[in-house]
């Protein structure tokens, strides 16, 4: 009990800052992994609507292969952070909602779009999540209003 109390959780949310909002020229930016575990949880037909409505799809990690993306592969972190500021949104993919990627995207002004259902799980940085129902292609229409 003693450890605990000279503990510190959340050190990271706690040391949490934003950075200065810059130019955004990239509609989505996404992070995919073809990993047993995260494919099943990937969600490729809200990615082929977004094309089709004509949103620009940046992927780093693992090449997506789907027409009307730009995939940059596995990128330093350097590169990474420049992409997130240039990206508008970030779509949670169920995971974790406060991964790393996650947060450096909120400190770089990126929205979040989350799964409405899981809208339950946001503790912090409320703000900076967009729920919608990732099934209703009629959502999509939300997204148009940020941009």
């Amino acid at each position: 009990k003693k450890t605990i109390k000279k503990s510190s959780f959340n050190f990271i949310i706690k040391n949490f800052k934003y950075k200065k909002k810059s130019a955004k020229t990239i509609d989505f930016l996404i992070y995919f992994r073809n990993h047993e575990n995260k494919i099943k949880k990937f969600l490729f037909k809200l990615i082929k609507n977004l094309i089709n409505e004509g949103f620009k799809i940046n992927v780093v990690g693992d090449k997506l292969k789907t027409e009307g993306i730009i995939n940059h592969g596995f990128i330093s972190n350097k590169k990474l952070l420049k992409l997130q500021k240039k990206a508008k949104f970030k779509i949670y993919s169920k995971e974790n909602i406060y991964s790393i990627f996650i947060l450096e995207c909120i400190s770089n002004n990126v929205i979040v779009l989350i799964e409405k259902s899981k809208k339950h799980k946001l503790t912090f940085f409320k703000n900076s999540f967009l729920p919608i129902n990732f099934k209703n292609e009629k959502e999509l229409n939300k997204i148009k209003y940020y941009l």
